[in-house]
């Protein structure tokens, strides 16, 4: 609406005046203390000017309708003042008429809140328009997306029905399953919804808009206390994840995403199982298989922790020796090769990496065990403050440019 005029007829002086527009506001004022701030200046304003209304805002879709009433020229302005509120956008006019005095149906402004109210609207694949490809992948591609109600961005797992074969479609059932009993565990992208149309499935999830680890290692050097802070958080999540039973299988960089505070969120649950599963088909990054996924096709929890390990590795920029091999010299260099960090970082990680990468799994540490030696070894003050996420990241990665894979117009109709 910024920009355009309020028409209506001809104005006679001493005539009232009635808008009702529509906005929605920016996802950082979509809240109650924003809110409160506007009752208060328009509570102000408006009784000065002799204007009465409603303001009905809804939380849940960030939507703001308001009816003002008054004298006309005092309507105008405060319209107007309320177009340059930059905490609005989308602005559109739903009605605007002349009235006299006594059609008044407000003689005073008063304000609905609707917070967090849950919608009835069962949400769907036409509430999201695509933007642009953050990857692709096996049977899937990843896209960004834009929610049309409230202007927030997601990330969203496409997978094609077509391309589904009946073991990939249990592979997406068992990774949904997977996915929902972490929902809301600290350090876990959240997976919002599991969607379909004729033609694809589709899973909805928090979009990490500092990309993730492997384009922070490959952008950037990190320092000793970055790959610390780092290790520690990938810790807790991967700890969740073994608490809860269950076996990542395909901890990687890319799979280690970074939100817009500096947090990490580990995501895709494509090949993880419950533990007790039984399954000797190797799946997985061979780079970071662990030497019994190589001599037993043998995986449980313990070939996580070889995973965290090379890991940590890769954030000193490190190069994994074996990288870009062919799979049976790769294999033999896991199987008889000792990784080793350079003199340049701190003895404490060197130390960490080999407790890590440990030959035999059974004498690998578990998470637990980890948690206690970086407290006995004082390589993490305050522990609970790393759970909680309250530890202010000591590194921030530059915003996710996707210029390159924009999808222009996609959606719009």
């Amino acid at each position: 609406m910024s920009g355009k005029t309020i028409k209506r007829g001809v104005t006679i002086e001493n005539m009232y005046a009635r808008i009702v527009y529509k906005s929605f506001l920016s996802p950082e004022s979509n809240n109650k203390g924003v809110m409160e701030d506007i009752i208060r200046s328009s509570k102000k304003n408006n009784s000065a000017s002799n204007i009465g209304g409603k303001l009905i805002w809804e939380q849940s879709t960030s939507s703001i309708l308001q009816i003002l009433e008054g004298p006309v020229e005092n309507v105008d302005k405060i319209f107007d003042t309320i177009k340059k509120d930059n905490r609005h956008f989308d602005m559109s006019l739903v009605a605007c008429e002349d009235i006299s005095k006594e059609q008044r149906l407000y003689t005073a402004w008063t304000i609905t809140m609707s917070e967090d109210v849950a919608t009835t609207h069962e949400p769907d694949i036409s509430d999201y328009q695509i933007l642009s490809i953050i990857g692709t992948g096996g049977f899937a591609t990843v896209v960004k997306a834009m929610c049309k109600k409230n202007q927030t961005f997601a990330a969203i797992k496409i997978m094609s029905k077509k391309r589904l074969t009946n073991n990939n479609y249990n592979i997406a059932l068992r990774e949904r399953a997977i996915w929902k009993e972490l929902n809301d565990t600290k350090f876990i992208n959240k997976l919002h919804f599991c969607l379909q149309d004729p033609l694809n499935v589709y899973f909805v999830m928090d979009f990490a808009s500092r990309g993730d680890m492997h384009s922070c290692v490959n952008s950037c050097t990190l320092d000793y206390d970055s790959c610390l802070f780092y290790f520690c958080e990938i810790l807790c999540g991967l700890n969740s994840i073994h608490s809860n039973g269950i076996v990542f299988g395909d901890l990687k960089l890319e799979n280690i995403l970074i939100d817009n505070s500096g947090h990490i969120l580990l995501t895709d649950f494509g090949i993880s199982r419950k533990h007790d599963e039984i399954d000797k088909k190797l799946r997985g990054t061979p780079v970071y298989f662990a030497p019994e996924m190589i001599t037993e096709k043998f995986i449980h929890s313990k070939s996580d922790i070889w995973a965290l390990g090379i890991i940590l590795y890769e954030m000193t920029g490190s190069r994994v020796p074996w990288q870009g091999l062919n799979h049976d010299i790769m294999f033999q260099m896991i199987l008889n090769i000792q990784l080793s960090l350079n003199i340049v970082f701190d003895n404490n990680l060197n130390k960490l990496i080999q407790l890590l990468t440990e030959k035999d799994h059974s004498e690998r540490p578990d998470c637990q065990t980890i948690i206690q030696y970086l407290k006995t070894e004082s390589l993490i003050d305050d522990w609970d403050q790393v759970q909680s996420g309250s530890l202010e990241p000591p590194h921030l990665p530059d915003l996710v440019n996707e210029s390159n894979n924009i999808i222009m117009n996609f959606g719009n109709n």
